[in-house]
């Protein structure tokens, strides 16, 4: 079954993230370009910490930490769109990341896409806001 586009974007670039932080990706312009192409300019985090990146100084410290987790592993479950309407999809997700000590964690992400037929998957990453997830949770994700 093919998964809709939100979803494969999802997936497709948290995989890209593994890779890149893995360092099994090549450091090369044309391999980073799948985050840079599919980030609008605006693009803004909020991380679990409550700490607001905007889209450039998230790219910088990204970019300058190509291999700097191996061993790491990290995967997306329980993916959902809230809303899609006016060219604006809303989705939520749970990150997970393993450590490569074994260590276990995990968020909730709210993800917002405004359609953009050029990329990918014909999105771009407006706005992604992360919470992280109880830690019974993620117990019971690490056992």
């Amino acid at each position: 079954m093919r998964l809709p586009p939100w979803h494969t974007e999802i997936v497709e670039l948290h995989d890209f993230f593994q890779g890149w932080l893995g360092g099994t990706l090549p450091a090369t312009d044309e391999t980073y370009a799948r985050l840079t192409d599919t980030q609008a300019s605006e693009f803004v985090i909020v991380t679990p910490g409550g700490e607001r990146i905007p889209g450039p100084a998230l790219l910088a410290q990204l970019r300058a930490a190509h291999g700097s987790r191996p061993g790491w592993r990290m995967w997306i479950e329980n993916a959902e769109v809230r809303v899609a309407q006016g060219g604006l999809t809303v989705a939520t997700y749970e990150e997970w990341q393993q450590q490569a000590d074994g260590t276990v964690t995990g968020r909730l992400s709210t993800v917002v896409f405004r359609d953009q037929p050029d990329t990918p998957n014909g999105l771009v990453w407006l706005h992604v806001h992360e919470t992280w997830l109880p830690a019974a949770v993620q117990r019971r994700a690490a056992a």
